[in-house]
């Protein structure tokens, strides 16, 4: 079978805590994208601290970003598609989170909002 895309995690999979990508699994994607297998990143991140390892890694193919919810070129940094939650539903969330007592973290507009800081 011939492989088409190749859809990679970045958190515990192309990266550990150290935050970089090692260089034997650099060269194994390298690899993949010379015998025409197109890469690209599937993960929970936020658009832009992830476009540092599509370029690291020459991506050109568009990244899959908070869970699916934003697709982004790596290339021209155009969003192609996002699909943020309803506000209604947002606001249920954050409803819910904030009785179950953990800290609340927002995303919009690929900022980061804390509801509180820790020192």
């Amino acid at each position: 079978m011939q492989y088409k895309l190749m859809a990679i995690d970045l958190d515990g999979t192309l990266i550990g805590r150290e935050g970089v990508i090692p260089p034997r699994t650099k060269q194994a994607i390298q690899d993949a994208m010379a015998a025409g297998i197109k890469v690209t990143l599937a993960t929970g991140r936020m658009f832009r601290p992830s476009l540092r390892f599509a370029q690291e890694l020459g991506l050109q193919v568009p990244l899959i970003c908070y869970q699916g919810a934003l697709i982004g070129d790596p290339c021209s940094r155009e969003i192609l598609w996002h699909q943020p939650l309803a506000l209604s539903v947002s606001r249920e969330v954050i409803k819910l989170v904030r009785e179950a007592g953990p800290q609340l973290l927002v995303y919009q507009n690929d900022e980061l909002y804390v509801e509180k800081t820790s020192a």
